[in-house]
């Protein structure tokens, strides 16, 4: 037969056994809570990479050197002067 003092002894038990409990689901919570942030913050990171990636800009035109056409020195000059632009 259990005294009165037993059963309150086994209610604060209970009642601190609870509040454990308690206070490791609301850690569990909040950790769950800081990882979806950290998810969100990783989507939103990938959806801004992915959208600079496809990104093309103005094309620059570039043009082609003339063909060089014998030892004439003038023409050297002016090939290897366009070749430097």
């Amino acid at each position: 037969m259990s005294t009165f003092s037993d059963e309150v002894n086994d209610a604060l038990n209970q009642s601190k056994l609870l509040k454990i409990r308690r206070d490791a689901i609301a850690a569990i919570k909040k950790g769950f809570e800081e990882l979806k942030a950290q998810r969100n913050l990783i989507q939103m990171a990938l959806i801004q990479v992915g959208s600079c990636s496809t990104y093309r800009g103005k094309r620059v035109k570039v043009p082609e050197p003339r063909c060089y056409e014998g030892w004439n020195t003038k023409k050297l000059d002016n090939f290897l002067f366009d070749m430097e632009q």
